[in-house]
């Protein structure tokens, strides 16, 4: 899944002047996270269309750099109000959502000071806002030491 793609496409999706009907840019967005999702995980998109059934598959999926990649794109998705979600089962999605994020992005979660063991609204509520910040997260850490420094010797 091609991660730069996927959020630009998201974003055409979201697009108030390219569709100013608020229910429509939705169902878009939701069609675009569920057919990367699919992607990202090497299956046939759900005949529901939900989000949350592509979610509970990336649960049970294997880690690799796709699945990563959906799970950035996910954060990126909850920074959009209602956008996932569902009235009949939130709690669950909640659940399912913070689960699938913290098996899928552990470091970058750390990086963030994710609250682990909080309740799931407080886990939710740090991932709405993560999208601000999470591609400063996935890059790589830089070296604490200046290159300079020669013979450690940790005894």
């Amino acid at each position: 899944m091609n991660l730069d793609q996927a959020r630009r496409d998201l974003a055409q999706a979201l697009d108030a002047q390219a569709e100013p009907n608020a229910d429509h840019r939705m169902r878009a967005a939701r069609h675009v996270l569920v057919v990367r999702g699919a992607e990202a995980l090497a299956i046939e998109p759900p005949t529901s269309g939900a989000v949350n059934d592509v979610i509970k598959a990336a649960l049970g999926a294997p880690g690799t750099p796709a699945r990563r990649a959906f799970a950035v794109l996910l954060v990126h998705a909850l920074g959009v109000d209602g956008l996932v979600a569902s009235r009949s089962n939130r709690g669950q999605l909640d659940r399912d959502v913070c689960k699938f994020i913290e098996s899928a992005l552990p470091t970058v979660l750390q990086r963030s000071d994710y609250p682990f063991g909080a309740e799931t609204y407080e886990k939710r509520q740090l991932l709405g806002r993560l999208h601000t910040a999470i591609d400063e997260l996935m890059k790589p850490l830089e070296p604490t030491f200046p290159p300079n420094v020669q013979g450690l010797y940790a005894g």
